[in-house]
Formats: C-alpha cells, sequence, structure tokens
C-alpha cells in the first residue's frame, strides 16, 4: 500500500520558486507569480473562471442559497480559487495546503484568509462535522494512484469533516491510475458530471442549463472523445 506521506514529501518546485521570489520581496512575488509556468500547480489567471462555475454548481444542487455553505478548498496550492469563492455571498471559505512554502505566502500575502497548513490526515478533529463541501482540484493522492486502500483512508477522514448532507467535489481529468478506477468498488453514492474547458460558454446562465441536461454533458463526453483530449469531470460524493 501507498503511504498517504508518500505524496507530500516534496513539494511542486514552483511553490519553492513563488517562495524564494517572496524571500527577496512581495514586488517579486507579484511578478513571479504572473509567468506561466506557475500556472502548472495552482490555478491563477483563471481562478475566477474556476470559482464562478463550481459556485454555480453548489448553489444549483446542493445548498440553500439563504444558508451559508462552508466550505474547504482541499489541497489547494496557492488558494485562489477558494480565494474568489469566498467573494460570493453565503460562502466561507478555508483553505488547506500541506507545503511550507504556501503557508509562508498566505501567512505573508493573504494573512486573513482562514488557511489551514495541513494535509488531510492532520487536520484537526475540531474540525470533523464543520465543512458542508470539500472541494479537492487535482489533489495527488486521488490523480496519481489507484490504491484502493489509500482512497478508502483518505475518503474516510474527508467524510469526518463534513456535516449531516455533506458532499465531496473532486475536479480531475482522468489518468492512467486514479481515482476512477475505483468509484464502483469504494461502494460510494457517487455522479460524474463532464466539464467543458472552463473558458468557454463560462456564463452563469450557460452553467445553469448545462448542469440541469444531461443530454448536454453526454455531447461534450463525445466531443472530447472525437477529439482525443482528456475531459475534465466534477465527482462528486455524497457522505456515507
Amino acid at each position: 500500500m501507498i503511504k498517504i506521506t508518500d505524496f507530500f514529501t516534496k513539494e511542486p518546485r514552483t511553490y519553492t520558486e513563488l517562495n524564494e521570489s517572496l524571500n527577496i520581496s512581495s514586488e517579486e512575488y507579484h511578478k513571479k507569480i504572473l509567468e506561466n509556468k506557475m500556472d502548472s500547480h495552482t490555478q491563477i489567471k483563471d481562478a475566477p473562471l474556476f470559482s464562478r462555475r463550481l459556485e454555480i454548481f453548489i448553489k444549483q444542487f446542493f445548498f440553500d442559497r439563504g444558508n451559508k455553505t462552508i466550505i474547504l478548498d482541499c489541497g489547494c496550492g496557492l488558494g485562489l480559487i477558494g480565494m474568489e469563492l469566498e467573494k460570493y455571498k453565503n460562502f466561507e471559505v478555508f483553505l488547506s495546503e500541506p507545503s511550507e512554502s504556501i503557508k509562508k505566502i498566505i501567512d505573508t500575502i493573504y494573512p486573513n484568509k482562514k488557511f489551514l497548513p495541513f494535509p488531510i490526515e492532520k487536520i484537526p478533529k475540531e474540525f470533523n462535522n464543520f465543512f458542508d463541501v470539500i472541494y479537492l482540484r487535482e489533489v495527488y493522492p486521488f490523480t496519481r494512484s489507484n490504491d484502493i486502500s489509500l482512497h478508502t483512508e483518505l475518503i474516510k477522514m474527508l467524510n469526518e469533516k463534513l456535516k449531516k448532507n455533506g458532499i465531496l467535489i473532486f475536479e480531475q481529468i482522468k489518468n492512467s491510475e486514479d481515482l476512477f478506477d475505483n468509484l464502483e468498488k469504494l461502494k460510494i453514492i457517487y455522479k460524474k458530471f463532464y466539464l467543458l474547458p472552463v473558458r468557454c460558454f463560462n456564463f452563469r446562465w450557460f452553467h445553469k442549463i448545462y448542469f440541469n441536461i444531461d443530454f448536454l454533458s453526454s455531447l461534450t463526453k463525445l466531443a472530447y472523445k472525437l477529439s482525443n483530449k482528456k475531459i475534465n469531470h466534477y465527482i462528486v460524493v455524497k457522505k456515507y
């Protein structure tokens, strides 16, 4: 079995480079973050688009707009999607990321954010039964391994952090070995949603229609297959 800690022994190089630029000055950091390669492990320029789609999805399907929804952006990288998501009404957003470089960046540049500097297995017990939604975008244990024991253990830990009727939302493409391989074996209640490229048709009215009509999602899947490109998904897992 792959150990959970195997995925956190070394942070992405881009995080280290951003931290090194911050050690020089905040101005250097803000220059560095605009370099194209910095998007390789965390969304920067398109963070508002990812958060808009996610906000519409959450409010339309799972939680009443009149009540506060508490969200954890788990494995958030720089946390910019979560920070954008927090701007929407009735959303309270926490960020979590085990990277030491990210911790320093958040503490220095975004000191008022609710940041948990932990991997999944070390999120404190005080957050049990706390979150309505836990969002995981391209989080390594679920995108680089199909070890079912690992996935079982991690999803159990995440479930402990969810309130009754809470949900996990995984956003990821299909890789050679990943969570997709185990969805049926895990005995969980889940549903897959096929996503268009985030820059395409990113309008509120379009998403409201798209997520409600399964035929459109099927067309998206077919278009990706015909073009031989990988498709992005939401995998929604209900608390069990």
